[in-house]
């Protein structure tokens, strides 16, 4: 294997890998998804027998793992290992810096998304690109993926690839968007499949849902418990605007937190939590204590209320957003 691809595991990170092997005309790889939180345990891996190639897609670093990230890639640069990453996510200068410093070709542009940033830096080697293709594949997926929502194919990319989805489906994906294709049948029967499970998943919803609301540090701040079927800033959009929240915290048993707002920072927070992201989109993974966990097997409102009471201990990290 001569390349290896890391990417993130929702539609941003595989229609960046995609449109990454459509610019580059690569054959020789191999797909890894991962989330931000574990790209040092995957890196550190690829050490022991690397590829020629690496490039990673659509993801950022905590600062819980930057120093374990920059080591692996110590390592592989002194291996002679060709290091690309395209991501648009908040990276501190020193982060920056410190990449560069072992000549990793870093781009980061936060005014797209990640294929979008794949898309401006990638095409070298590829001339006589359809217009269409890109326009309805970039512009679709960062309509999503930023919660802009302003392209036809938006709603529908974003219920394309989810984070639960099997590796099997994301490498169909993958290799359909490598072919120049950004829409075919079988998105649209996986769509339509998506969408039948969150209507009923919506509709238990409105009877029943797992939250806890609270003050604190002036916001009015939710913690929910995440539902299988609905993808997290759906249901983050919902309880944001059901309960007139500032903040909406999804969580999930193993600890994933989702953190979403309108008009709050909450990447801080994150970062506090040795997560980040977006400054109104980010995540975090945290320890679940034992005993909770155990106790979450009777009730979700265990897990919700721990989450709750870690959030009102760092709720001075948000921070309001001016328009």
């Amino acid at each position: 294997m001569k390349n290896l691809l890391i990417t993130h595991t929702d539609m941003d990170g595989v229609a960046a890998a995609g449109l990454y092997l459509y610019a580059t005309g690569i054959s020789d790889y191999k797909v890894i998804y991962t989330e931000p939180y574990l790209i040092n345990e995957v890196l550190r891996r690829v050490v022991v027998n690397p590829p020629e190639r690496i490039a990673v897609f659509d993801i950022g670093v905590n600062p819980g793992v930057f120093s374990q990230v920059l080591e692996a890639i110590s390592s592989l640069s002194a291996k002679k290992v060709e290091i690309e990453w395209f991501d648009h996510h908040v990276w501190d200068k020193e982060w920056v810096e410190s990449m560069r410093r072992y000549e990793v070709k870093l781009h980061v542009d936060r005014e797209t998304c990640g294929v979008g940033v794949v898309a401006k830096h990638a095409f070298i080697k590829r001339s006589n690109v359809p217009p269409d293709f890109l326009e309805n594949l970039v512009n679709g997926v960062c309509g999503g993926d930023l919660w802009r929502f302003d392209h036809w194919l938006s709603p529908f990319y974003i219920r394309l690839v989810r984070r639960k989805d099997p590796v099997s489906w994301k490498n169909v994906v993958v290799e359909t968007i490598s072919s120049g294709v950004y829409w075919d049948r079988a998105f649209e029967e996986k769509v339509l499949e998506e969408f039948e499970k969150e209507l009923e998943e919506l509709s238990e919803l409105s009877k029943n849902m797992d939250f806890e609301v609270f003050e604190a540090n002036g916001f009015k701040i939710g913690v929910v418990h995440v539902r299988e079927d609905v993808e997290n800033s759906f249901l983050a959009s919902l309880v944001l605007s059901r309960v007139g929240l500032d903040v909406a915290v999804i969580v999930s048993r193993d600890g994933k937190l989702s953190l979403r707002s309108r008009n709050v920072n909450v990447r801080d927070l994150a970062v506090a939590l040795n997560g980040g992201g977006h400054l109104k989109a980010s995540g975090a993974k945290i320890q679940i204590p034992l005993t909770v966990k155990m106790l979450t097997a009777f009730s979700r409102k265990f897990l919700i209320e721990y989450v709750a009471d870690l959030i009102k201990d760092n709720a001075s990290y948000l921070k309001r957003l001016r328009d």
